[in-house]
């Protein structure tokens, strides 16, 4: 096993080196007015990151570090932070990460406590049905089809939407599904929610997806709640039906004011990171639009990360409309590299703050 262990870090080894950094090297800058190091410093910038760090920072073009007198640190990539995280929690209880990677179980949990979350029309396990009204797919077929509203069907372990479906009701048939509905629910676990309207404000970005506010809260030395940062706002594209960054949608960062910064990010399945500074599709500017109860937002997912005294930090997916706020997901292993590129590289201090305050506990 240790020799087995050995040869695969080797190789993993060996391929960053031949491979991976290469490819980031050659990737053009996202600051293109602004000078940059010479190929062989981001080369040794990123090897660096490979073999001291165990990883491979992906954002490292769009983060800035290509720049001539970029530091890198105090870059704060996911491989550094994991560890903590899972030291965090496995010094702790696992049984509450568990609450919030399930969406059924984390929907559960915050509207026992009186948090504002997205509905749930039903829960399907391996086929089994438990709902309002229902106990079979035939049955909550009949009843979505008689609602005949838009609907979405997600695996409760979904990661980056990767499992999210939209589904639509024309003359009375299922559109938008790779299989018949009642094969879809056979195997695995399965919610079912609303689409949930945007507020006027973020939906003129772009109307087909959900643009979803996401807050990163952390506990403090004070034991008390705090904002990671001031978050970001993703927006999806013409057409998309989830707002994730693996379906190509944008990031925005906040300002502390609850106004837009300047520019959003994106990359595609390569990680090739792009900047703008209006949304693709709408053309409308990102520079000083206000984020629609912001402030609201941020008293609610400091009134849920308070529910989780066992986890240091939970990144909030929130639903702004014209009614309200409602917490969409919640992810206790949130990605930081996105972070740092939308709302500035300085997450190792960052960390080294919080995490110090809690490793004693």
């Amino acid at each position: 096993m240790f020799l087995a262990d050995t040869f695969h870090n080797i190789g993993s080894l060996g391929w960053g080196l031949v491979h991976s950094i290469p490819k980031i090297v050659r990737q053009p800058s996202l600051w293109p007015d602004r000078p940059r190091k010479s190929a062989i410093r981001r080369y040794l910038d990123n090897a660096y990151f490979r073999i001291f760090r165990h990883g491979i920072c992906l954002g490292y073009n769009g983060m800035g570090l290509d720049l001539k007198g970029a530091p890198i640190r105090d870059v704060l990539i996911n491989s550094d932070r994991r560890p903590k995280f899972e030291f965090w929690v496995k010094k702790q209880h696992k049984d509450w990460t568990t609450v919030v990677e399930d969406k059924y179980l984390l929907y559960l949990y915050l509207k026992a406590h009186g948090l504002p979350v997205v509905p749930v029309f039903a829960y399907i396990v391996n086929g089994a049905v438990y709902g309002d009204g229902v106990a079979s797919v035939e049955e909550l077929e009949n009843m979505l089809l008689k609602r005949g509203r838009s609907f979405f069907l997600k695996a409760t372990d979904d990661l980056g939407g990767k499992n999210v479906h939209k589904i639509n009701i024309v003359d009375g048939e299922f559109v938008g599904r790779d299989l018949a509905f009642q094969d879809m629910l056979k195997k695995g676990r399965y919610i079912i929610q609303p689409v949930i309207v945007n507020h006027p404000d973020l939906r003129k970005f772009n109307a087909s997806t959900l643009n979803t506010l996401r807050l990163n809260t952390c506990w403090n030395r004070d034991g008390d709640v705090e904002l990671w940062d001031g978050g970001f706002i993703r927006i999806g594209h013409a057409g998309s039906s989830i707002d994730n960054f693996a379906a190509g949608g944008l990031a925005v960062g906040v300002n502390g004011d609850g106004t837009l910064r300047e520019h959003g990010i994106n990359h595609d399945a390569n990680y090739n990171y792009r900047l703008y500074s209006e949304h693709p599709d709408s053309h409308i500017c990102f520079t000083g639009c206000k984020v629609p109860r912001y402030f609201e937002a941020i008293a609610i997912v400091k009134r849920a990360q308070r529910l989780f005294p066992m986890i240091p930090s939970i990144g909030w997916d929130v639903c702004i409309t014209e009614d309200g706020i409602l917490l969409l997901e919640a992810n206790w292993n949130w990605g930081i590299e996105e972070i740092e590129m939308i709302n500035g590289y300085h997450a190792m201090n960052r960390w080294k703050e919080i995490y110090n305050t809690w490793r004693n506990k």
